[in-house]
């Protein structure tokens, strides 16, 4: 027995759709119904897809054409949403009304953690097995967990819409200057600046950024690699491929031109189509296997598909739907085109193959295209025959008289003429739907839902109101006027509206409204310039104020620039534990300090380089403070008593305030590192203490007598390594940096085995005389 057979009629499938307010979905998965009720084991596979119908998210079987599950949003009304699979086993819903992101387990449904707010509109986006949101009215991108929580928030200053996935775990972030933004693991790592402007980036078995100069460049190598395969479509208008649906091909489609360009990322060989219809309303094309399907959200919905193998044209596919957009994405091996507020769906196979899918009603359902008798409003009824007493309109001509046999003589004539069909210029009067104040798409097409034509005649002169763009003012005949089946209903409409004078207003929020405004029927960019004033408002515009402004129209507000802060100067100044210190004064100023003990210096703790470099304009973020944790110390030569009847003229080394009894200082020879104490710094040389203490004779008529190695054994018998006596800087290739000074082990040997060792800070060429240079020791700091 089915799942549905057991539960009440009202919560059966009908109409190919399933109205259960809850969730049946993967694997062993039990969802409550009700008291007695309960569904199990609901088991999808690959064959599911996400989709929204009216204000629910649903869960689609390609497979049986059902809808599978399905959940109520937050979204009301024709708020436009959408949604998108992510890692981690999760979806997540954007509502691009409100700016808001819900993250939701993919097999339950169930949300998972709070509501993401955004700013302005924001982009969902996977990388890897991570989840990003990116808001670029707050030029700010938000890592996501698994639990739907903020776990990182990068600012990404003139962050733009547009963004793709690097391969790995972060993104690639186009902004507002023409450079791309690289974000990871909570940080932006570094900025890529071309030569040449981006205009947009795409993903082809990796980043791919396009330039003004038609160049593609491959972001996943430092620099970016262009990829030759000769000039590509790169001005502003141009719509890559989207990351919904990528593959090995490079897609550029320039709808000005009607053309798609393909490049093999892999062979980089290029093809090119060149028959799409000019100046529709296209989106970003998708690409399943070796099939490329262009989006056309203009009436009728429509996807054009292109075989780049054959280089072919395939049957364009109409979509259902009746809305200004439809989502296009690639899930589970599939292709799904999706009107969110019609009750049909389509899915396309790697093959081309198309099915539809009936989502079923449900709240937010709007239109239902694949019922020939829905129209926008109440369905279409045609008026009764008319009797034989209704005076029919001078301009329709009588009726035919009835070829059909009359009835019998004793049957009861009829009311009405014989039920034959009449010409078409007498058929059945029909009542004009009422269009005024619809976008004329939509009123035409309610028009002709009613067998009528429709005349389009547009406006003389563009509207002073944003929102009349493509609305109809007027209609004849006007609504409830019968007509004949057939007859033309002339309409009115705003081809253009004058473009409102926007400058000084606020930039952002006034590309937001007038795109809202005008029905998303118009994009708008907020670009800055190098104007003075109120920074964030508009300096200049484009189109310019009473241009007239169409459908497809592109409003540039060039606004006044933010001053950028710059990164203060913490050069020399101490990292940490001091009240002025490097670190407070990045922090103080907006910067996140970021410590990095990776030098060797003279002075510890002390700033020795910063990255970014002082001066550099940076909104916030991170500041590196590059400086050397080691603490060096005075090292200096003692000398025993000349006098001594055992050790005469002994030398050793120690640091300041180790001085042992019996020796007097005779010369400071540096700054070295202790063996206890501090970190050793990457690369420094040990230097090793021997004494011999066996008797006069055996250690050179001196006992004790000392002398200072870098080897750890010795040849001399009696003697035997006592210390690590120090740390020595290393030389470069003999040198020592300006700032240091190179010490050697000297030696004086005199007759009978007499010997006695010094270290002196001088080479070969420069030992006093009476000694002999016997061993470079290494480098120490200057006194």
């Amino acid at each position: 027995m089915a799942i549905t057979d057991r539960l009440p009629s009202r919560l059966r499938r009908r109409a190919g759709g399933l109205v259960l307010p809850i969730v049946l979905l993967a694997g062993v998965f039990t969802a409550t119904l009700g008291a007695g009720y309960s569904a199990t084991q609901t088991n999808l596979g690959d064959a599911i897809g996400h989709l929204f119908r009216g204000n629910s998210i649903t869960v689609i079987n390609s497979e049986s054409r059902t809808v599978e599950a399905e959940v109520p949003t937050t979204a009301t009304g024709t708020q436009d949403a959408e949604v998108t699979a992510l890692p981690g086993g999760n979806i997540g819903t954007t509502n691009h009304d409100t700016g808001e992101v819900q993250l939701r387990d993919a097999g339950t449904l169930q949300t998972k953690g709070s509501p993401i707010a955004s700013a302005g509109t924001p982009l969902v986006l996977p990388a890897g097995n991570v989840t990003y949101v990116l808001d670029p009215k707050a030029d700010t991108v938000r890592q996501l967990g698994e639990n739907g929580q903020v776990v990182s928030e990068v600012k990404v200053p003139g962050a733009t819409r547009t963004a793709v996935p690097d391969g790995g775990d972060g993104i690639w972030v186009l902004t507002d200057d023409g450079k791309v933004s690289h974000v990871v693991q909570g940080r932006a790592d570094r900025t890529t600046d071309p030569r040449d402007r981006v205009t947009t980036l795409t993903t082809a078995d990796g980043p791919i950024a396009i330039t003004s100069s038609g160049k593609a460049l491959d972001l996943s190598v430092d620099p970016p690699k262009p990829i030759h395969q000769g000039p590509v479509p790169g001005d502003q208008g141009v719509l890559p491929g989207s990351h919904k649906g990528s593959g090995r091909y490079v897609l550029l489609l320039s709808p000005a031109e009607g053309k798609l360009v393909a490049v093999d990322r892999n062979s980089e060989t290029r093809r090119e189509f060149k028959d799409l219809p000019k100046n529709r309303r296209l989106g970003q094309p998708v690409q399943l296997g070796h099939l490329v399907f262009i989006p056309d959200y203009g009436t009728p919905h429509k996807l054009y598909v292109r075989d780049i193998a054959t280089g072919s044209p395939r049957p364009d596919i109409t979509v259902p739907g009746l809305h200004d957009r439809f989502e296009l994405k690639v899930q589970n091996g599939r292709v799904w085109a999706d009107d969110q507020f019609d009750q049909q769906s389509v899915v396309i196979g790697a093959d081309g193959g198309k099915e539809h899918v009936d989502k079923g009603p449900g709240e937010g359902v709007l239109t239902n295209t694949n019922d020939p008798n829905w129209s926008p409003g109440e369905p279409v009824k045609p008026e009764p025959p008319a009797t034989p007493e209704t005076t029919p309109p001078p301009t329709v001509p009588p009726t035919t008289p009835p070829t059909t046999t009359p009835p019998a003589p004793t049957q009861t004539p009829p009311p009405a003429p014989p039920t034959q069909t009449p010409p078409p210029t007498t058929g059945n009067k029909l009542i004009p739907p009422p269009v005024v104040g619809m976008l004329v798409d939509d009123g035409c097409r309610s028009i002709e839902a009613r067998t009528l034509t429709c005349d389009r005649q547009p406006m003389p002169d563009p509207s002073p109101t944003p929102s009349d763009l493509n609305v109809i003012t007027a209609q004849n005949p006007a609504k409830d006027t019968p007509v004949d089946s057939g007859s033309p209903v002339t309409v009115r409409f705003w081809r253009y509206i004058a473009m409102p004078a926007v400058s000084g207003q606020a930039a952002s929020a006034t590309c937001d409204r007038l795109v809202n405004e005008m029905r998303r029927l118009v994009t708008c960019r907020a670009v800055p310039g190098s104007g003075t004033g109120t920074p964030g408002t508009v300096d200049t515009q484009n189109p310019a104020a009473g241009a007239p402004v169409g459908v497809n129209t592109e409003i540039v507000l060039t606004y006044v620039p933010t001053p950028i802060p710059t990164v203060p100067d913490v050069r020399n100044m101490p990292v940490g534990n001091d009240p002025g210190n490097a670190c407070a004064e990045v922090a103080s100023k907006g910067y996140t300090c970021v410590p990095v003990a990776d030098r060797i210096a003279r002075a510890d703790n002390v700033v020795l380089d910063q990255v970014p470099s002082p001066g550099t304009p940076q909104q916030g973020g991170p500041v590196e403070v590059h400086y050397s944790p080691h603490k060096a110390q005075k090292l200096v030569l003692l000398r025993s008593d000349p006098d001594s009847p055992d050790n005469p003229d002994v030398h050793i080394i120690r640091f300041e305030g180790q001085e042992p009894p019996g020796y007097a200082r005779e010369r400071e020879l540096g700054w070295a590192y202790p063996p206890q104490g501090t970190p050793i710094p990457h690369g420094a040389r040990q230097i090793n203490g021997f004494m011999c203490s066996a008797s006069k004779s055996a250690c050179g008529g001196r006992s004790p007598n000392h002398y200072y190695t870098h080897d750890n054994n010795t040849n001399l018998a009696s003697w035997r390594l006592t210390e690590t006596a120090a740390w020595l800087l290393p030389s470069n290739g003999g040198q020592c940096a300006a700032d240091q000074t190179p010490l050697a082990r000297l030696g004086r040997f005199g007759g009978g085995g007499s010997r006695v060792y010094t270290v002196h800070p001088h080479g070969s060429a420069t030992a006093p005389s009476g000694w002999d240079y016997a061993e470079p020791l290494g480098c120490v700091w200057n006194p």
